[in-house]
């Protein structure tokens, strides 16, 4: 028992012995340096333009001084103007409206018709409510051939054929003749934009319908239509 204490006691020398052995070869350790600061560099001052020598100064023209008070032209002032009394304005006078004269249309003169043939003249002006009356220029007229029965009593229109049909137009002032008209039963036919209708007259409201004998000289006269174009 003794041997084994004394083992045991050279065992813990031993091992205290290698740990302190171990410390002092290690040292003291030693602390992180910074890295030195890196030098500045001069930074070089800008350097001012060369102000201009002498002889350079010489060059530039002086600037001319502005022009005194004295030097600059003296306006004479406006003339001043009496203006006086206004005159004082005359009063007009009223005066009447000046009426616009009646228009009355003249039918062209009626010409002698061929023998066996006849003649219808008139003027077809336009009439609508609220307006003056007025012409109707420049529009084309047919004469239509009205059928009849045996006993010669008007019985209908006949078909209009534009290319056989008496043809006419009315002049500015609204005045029309048909000349060599066949003798027969006629009525005027107004040719609009649109349609060929008969005209009725715009007092009567009947249709402007003819007989026609040979050597006669129709005359219509004038003839107000209620026609808004």
């Amino acid at each position: 028992m003794q041997r084994i204490a004394t083992f045991r006691m050279c065992l813990l020398a031993l091992i205290v012995s290698l740990v302190l052995a171990g410390c002092s070869a290690a040292g003291p350790t030693e602390a992180p340096t910074a890295p030195p600061a890196p030098e500045s560099q001069p930074t070089e001052a800008p350097t001012m333009e060369p102000t201009p020598t002498g002889e350079e100064a010489a060059e530039t023209p002086p600037a001319l001084p502005p022009p005194t008070a004295e030097e600059a032209p003296a306006y004479p002032a406006p003339p001043t103007r009496d203006p006086g009394p206004y005159p004082e304005a005359a009063e007009a006078e009223p005066t009447a409206p000046a009426e616009a004269p009646t228009f009355v249309p003249e039918t062209p003169a009626p010409e002698s018709p061929p023998e066996g043939l006849a003649t219808i003249t008139g003027t077809l002006m336009r009439q609508v409510e609220g307006l003056p009356p007025s012409a109707v220029a420049d529009t084309s007229l047919y004469l239509a051939a009205l059928l009849t029965d045996e006993s010669g009593q008007v019985s209908g229109l006949a078909r209009l054929n534009e290319g056989t049909a008496p043809h006419t137009r009315t002049n500015a002032a609204g005045q029309f003749v048909f000349t060599d008209i066949e003798p027969g039963h006629y009525a005027l036919i107004l040719k609009t934009p649109l349609t060929l209708q008969p005209i009725k007259d715009a007092t009567t409201s009947r249709e402007i319908v003819m007989d026609v004998a040979a050597g006669d000289v129709v005359e219509l006269g004038v003839i107000a239509i209620p026609l808004p174009y």
